[in-house]
């Protein structure tokens, strides 16, 4: 990563988030929650795996968030294919509502080099 004019730019890396969104019935809650955290501990060690994490809205504590975030395309086409990855499908199916499964990758981050350019910028009309 270099950065330039305050602006970060992802070069060789390419950072992979799966981010996973389940609600399920509130007497399974603390199930899935265990679950997933075993699920945390195993993926945490497998190659190309930088972190995962796992949250609940405040709001409404049944709603679980669980992230993971890689380094790969490649790496995280791994994890799909692997057993462990069958488990977090299965946790998927115990979603009232239709769980949530979404991949982002990141090209770009700006901090506030960018915002103090921005607001600065005279917009022209």
């Amino acid at each position: 990563m270099h950065l330039d004019d305050g602006i970060c730019f992802a070069t060789a890396e390419v950072m992979i988030y799966m981010n996973v969104k389940i609600i399920p019935q509130p007497r399974r809650t603390n199930e899935v929650i265990h679950a997933l955290l075993l699920q945390m501990r195993r993926t945490k060690i497998l190659q190309g795996c930088l972190k995962s994490t796992l949250s609940q809205d405040v709001t409404d504590p049944n709603v679980i968030f669980y992230q993971e975030e890689w380094n790969s395309w490649n790496e995280i086409e791994n994890h799909i294919r692997s057993d462990g990855f069958s488990w977090i499908l299965e946790l998927m199916e115990l979603s009232v509502n239709t769980p949530q499964l979404n991949f982002c990758d990141v090209h770009e981050t700006r901090g506030m080099e960018y915002v103090r350019k921005v607001r600065t910028f005279k917009k022209t009309t």
